[in-house]
């Protein structure tokens, strides 16, 4: 997390006359992303969709923090809606073994030009 302390024990410098090594303290500073918001071990995403798409279903590629997936898209789905896609977050530092997930906001493309005849 941003402004956590990291200690590595004996990975700092040697001590006074032979002395042990001390510890390294590593500060972690988490830059922001122009497409993820991470809040906690959650990560927040938009996609724009076709309305066609919303408004029969269908999949849809999302990128999330370990690569590409396909996100399935109800039918009816409706502008602002959020999908999750579990696991797909940050690893826990204290559990490997657990992650946390991914919100994707759906955006609805509208077609602009339409004719009715």
């Amino acid at each position: 997390d941003h402004g956590q302390t990291i200690r590595l024990s004996g990975k700092g410098e040697a001590g006074i006359n032979g002395g042990g090594y001390g510890d390294l303290l590593v500060t972690v500073y988490v830059k922001p992303h122009s497409y993820f918001i991470r809040k906690g071990m959650d990560i927040y995403t938009t996609v724009q969709i076709p309305f066609s798409i919303a408004s029969c279903g269908g999949e849809v590629r999302v990128k999330t923090i370990s690569g590409e997936v396909l996100c399935k898209i109800r039918e009816g789905t409706k502008n602002g809606s959020k999908i999750r896609l579990r696991g797909k977050g940050i690893v826990s530092m204290k559990n490997p073994s657990v992650y946390g997930d991914q919100y994707v906001t759906v955006q609805i493309q509208v077609p602009q030009n339409s004719s009715v005849h």
